[in-house]
């Protein structure tokens, strides 16, 4: 398992991928980069519960279409960023291999997820980018029996100790399973998202 040091419990800038973006929604802005989610998805709430990945806390950015279930709520989709500290000798592709796995593993804790994690690949601009497909045992029909997770990683800084800093944004969503209403997304629409994703001002 990869250890990663908290740096700072934000969301941060520099994603960019070629992926079309989408045509309509909503521009957001949070610590440095903007991201475009599409209708339905919101601004994550004030005070939002983080998503914590081995220890580190994701700040929470936007939640996908929610909705009630059994004795709780739920979203169809979740985007998280944060700063992390890549231990000398561990690539940043490795750090976001891990966190994909991790991150299948806690938003759909308690549904018995199973994580399968692909290949890092390099992303245009820079930096890198997974693809992990969660499969759950869906809460009684609660929550997704299928899901889509991606980790975008790019290193930021190096320390006199020799770790990265690496800026991390986990963008997952259902994609099947759970209520008709609302319907599951798609792996195309998780992947435009990721590709709206830039560095304030790029």
């Amino acid at each position: 398992m990869v250890v990663v040091v908290l740096l700072a419990g934000i969301v941060y800038a520099g994603y960019r991928q070629a992926v079309g973006d989408p045509e309509a929604g909503q521009e957001l802005s949070a610590a440095g980069y903007t991201l475009t989610v599409p209708d339905g998805w919101n601004p994550a709430p004030p005070g939002a519960a983080p998503v914590t990945v081995y220890g580190v806390p994701f700040a929470p950015v936007a939640q996908g279409p929610g909705y009630p279930c059994g004795n709780g709520s739920f979203s169809r989709g979740t985007v998280a960023g944060a700063q992390v500290a890549v231990p000398p000798g561990v690539g940043v592709e490795q750090a976001a291999s891990a966190f994909a796995r991790g991150a299948g593993e806690a938003l759909y804790a308690g549904a018995a997820p199973q994580v399968a994690v692909g290949t890092p690949e390099p992303r245009d601009g820079g930096g890198t980018q997974v693809e992990a497909t969660v499969r759950a045992d869906g809460l009684g029909g609660c929550r997704a029996t299928e899901a889509t997770v991606l980790v975008v990683a790019e290193p930021r800084v190096t320390a006199g100790d020799g770790s990265t800093g690496a800026a991390l944004l986990v963008i997952a969503g259902d994609t099947r399973g759970g209520p008709a209403a609302p319907e599951p997304l798609t792996r195309d629409a998780l992947l435009g998202i990721a590709g709206t994703a830039a560095a304030a001002g790029s």
